[in-house]
């Protein structure tokens, strides 16, 4: 029981490394926003939020694309130009709206490396209809969800959704990209088997830029 209490494995460096707190009070929290040419399935994720913009995407239930996790969408960021750690709780505050009444959210975070290939490194997921969210018990990327009652969507109307993500700690190096991919199939965050998603074929549409969606993460400064 001697020493720092808080011990910490860095993905992307593979050492570990004590701590004395949880989160880390030198922690710098960063929103790296949604973004890019609407249109397409691939997006942007930026510390620079840019002008609005929207993505659609279409989850088929009747085909088997859908339970292998298609569509999907997928926003990067530019390659890193000096290692960046990321270590904490984390969080996506999505801003969205469905053709359909409740609709489920998964979530993947991952390190993409310079060729093209990409590490897991947290998920998170949350139904559409449980997006409540207690303020006086949420922290920073830890938004807390009481599930007391159901809260249908209104088809179309805009909303906006607190998904926690597992806490992670990785060191993106240079070269690599942050990669964040957005479904409706639980199969694009756990293989084989899967988190059951309401069976419902649905217009999705993500709303991104300055008033739109962002990735809530700890970034932590070199020491």
């Amino acid at each position: 029981m001697e020493g720092p209490p808080i011990q910490l494995y860095l993905r992307g460096e593979d050492h570990w490394r004590s701590e004395e707190e949880w989160p880390l009070k030198r922690t710098v929290w960063t929103r790296f926003f949604l973004g890019g040419l609407s249109g397409e399935d691939e997006g942007t994720l930026s510390e620079s939020a840019g002008r609005g913009g929207e993505r659609t995407y279409s989850p088929d239930v009747f085909r088997k694309e859908w339970r292998l996790g298609s569509p999907k969408l997928i926003y990067r960021s530019e390659p890193i130009d000096k290692p960046l750690e990321i270590t904490g709780p984390l969080s996506l505050h999505l801003v969205a709206r469905s053709t359909a009444e409740d609709v489920d959210w998964f979530i993947a975070f991952k390190d993409e490396a310079p060729d093209g290939s990409s590490m897991t490194l947290t998920k998170g997921w949350l139904r559409a209809s449980q997006r409540e969210v207690d303020d006086s018990r949420s922290k920073p990327g830890s938004p807390w969800h009481p599930h007391t009652r159901s809260v249908p969507l209104k088809p179309c109307e805009e909303e906006f959704f607190e998904i926690e993500l597992v806490p992670t700690c990785n060191v993106f190096q240079s070269g690599h990209r942050l990669r964040l991919e957005i479904a409706s199939s639980g199969s694009i965050i756990e293989r084989p088997g899967y988190h059951e998603a309401i069976p419902v074929k649905a217009n999705n549409t993500i709303l991104e830029g300055v008033d739109g969606s962002y990735l809530f993460a700890p970034v932590i400064p070199n020491v």
